[in-house]
């Protein structure tokens, strides 16, 4: 099915359809329902409709997180689109993809699309072409065509602009994206040929693009490596300029491992050195970080708002032990004491993820793979998200209520204002069993004090699997629009 994304509304939405190959959302801990916990942890979130991996993930103005291509737990290459909401812990599906698309970018703009730009396919046919998705709509249509033929990194200026460079040991090339004028145009490019850079925006403007692989002369494939060497662009000149050397040679950094400090200076992570290195552009020189516990590769590496860094999962390459071994551990970097400490471990090994920071300073962990005891690879659709329990939003009313099983089942709900409300409120009784949907009933109210609603289902109450959902919306449920309005309650689960 497709869930046309025109509010924040829609997503709960999802949770109401009654056709029975919709598959249904579970969530880990509601936000509703937070435990009284007080240290961070790892919690899983609610079940996706599609695994991922090698996707993108754009946090939305609203909050909400947009999933989008990489590979599918069958390895193809997806136009598989997805989103999530983290008010109502649900998935829900957009349309897809114009095309199956892999190593593309995404951005959010300043008008609350997004650009997703270039890729590759799954036989390898590299793509020039964009496409933007609107919120509004749920829907991408095409965007300015790139210059180059990717791969490519891609940031997002603080002017609004994007700025993309090849990412590939054999070519050279550098467009930036202006929405003024919706056109890629050509800039001058990099002096090196390089790819898994680091890349990132410095506060005065100007761009660094610093080590990653590529060639450092000598013969053959042996004169290829990790490099030491960095460049800054400045768009006021037009040119880019060399930096000083990095104090040690560092490859497979990519912009997910580039982070800019509040006090101005960079850190850099990469994954053939257990340190990070890290640059302070008023003074132009580096520094040598602090070993982390691991050498680790395929892993995702995060920044939350602290400015402490998560490095998750991955693998410890064959080179440093006779097979590889996979991960669970966690560690977590602090830059203002040059310090690593060790995090809860995630529930199983996990490579190839990657991760946001959610609206509520909380660090979600999304798709990637493992091997299980056969060494099969499994694609986890529940993410993980890491952090302190989250506190329930205030909302206009409470839900609460219970069951009767003595014959058929029963719902006996309580809906209590815990404010005013304008207008009518829409109460939903949702059957589940297990955590599959099976029907609703529906009340319209203008509830000013404590209402009581019973809603009978025509299932045997014995059956402990069956448990009733109750949300209280603004808005009766529309199949046109697939929209169910803003919840004003908890969503209560009676059991």
């Amino acid at each position: 099915m497709f869930v046309n994304v025109r509010k924040r509304g829609t997503f709960l939405s999802a949770c109401l359809l009654l056709l029975s190959a919709i598959v249904p959302a579970v969530p880990g801990m509601p936000v509703e329902q937070a435990s009284a916990a007080t240290t961070p942890s790892w919690t899983s979130a609610g079940r996706m409709y599609a695994g991922h991996f090698y996707h993108t993930n754009t946090v939305l103005p609203d909050g909400s997180v947009l999933v989008t291509g990489g590979r599918d737990a069958s390895y193809n290459v997806t136009a598989f689109s997805e989103i999530y909401d983290p008010d109502t812990d649900i998935w829900v599906m957009t349309k897809p993809l114009s095309k199956p698309r892999i190593w593309h970018s995404a951005h959010l703009l300043n008008n609350g699309k997004v650009m997703i730009a270039g890729g590759s396919s799954d036989g390898g046919a590299e793509y020039k072409d964009t496409e933007i998705f609107d919120p509004a709509t749920g829907e991408y249509t095409p965007g300015p065509v790139m210059n180059f033929v990717q791969p490519h990194q891609a940031i997002k200026l603080r002017d609004g602009r994007i700025l993309a460079v090849l990412d590939d040991i054999y070519g050279l090339g550098c467009e930036i994206y202006d929405p003024a004028t919706n056109k890629w145009t050509v800039i001058p490019s990099m002096s090196t040929k390089r790819s898994g850079a680091g890349l990132i925006e410095l506060p005065d403007g100007r761009v660094l693009l610093a080590g990653g692989y590529g060639w450092k002369g000598g013969s053959g494939f042996l004169g290829y490596g990790a490099l030491q060497t960095a460049e800054i662009y400045d768009p006021k000149l037009n040119k880019w300029s060399w930096a000083s050397n990095l104090p040690a040679a560092l490859d497979h950094i990519n912009v997910n491992g580039s982070f800019l400090l509040k006090n101005g200076k960079v850190v850099f992570i990469g994954s053939n050195l257990k340190t990070p290195l890290i640059y302070d552009p008023a003074a132009n020189t580096w520094k040598t970080g602090a070993a982390a516990k691991i050498n680790r590769f395929s892993y995702d590496v995060a920044m939350l708002p602290d400015e402490t860094i998560i490095k998750s999962g991955g693998f410890i390459p064959s080179t440093e032990t006779s097979t590889e071994i996979y991960q669970n551990t966690v560690e977590k970097y602090n830059p203002a004491t040059n310090t690593w400490t060790s995090l809860p471990n995630l529930p199983t090994v996990l490579e190839s993820h990657s991760s946001v920071v959610l609206k509520d300073g909380r660090l979600m962990i999304i798709g990637g793979l493992y091997l299980d005891a056969n060494r099969v690879q499994i694609y986890p659709r529940y993410p993980q998200v890491y952090g302190l329990p989250v506190i329930p939003v205030s909302k206009t009313f409470t839900a609460s209520g219970s069951l009767n099983r003595t014959a058929n089942l029963k719902a006996n709900g309580a809906i209590t204002p815990n404010g005013t409300h304008a207008g009518n409120e829409i109460i939903v009784f949702q059957l589940m069993d297990g955590t599959t949907p099976i029907k609703t009933v529906t009340f319209e109210e203008d509830i000013t004090a404590r209402k009581t609603l019973t809603a009978s289902f025509d299932v045997p109450g014995s059956n402990m699997n069956y448990q009733v959902k109750v949300f209280v919306t603004d808005r009766r449920f529309s199949a046109s629009t697939m929209e169910i309005g803003t919840l004003l309650a908890p969503i209560a689960v009676l059991k």
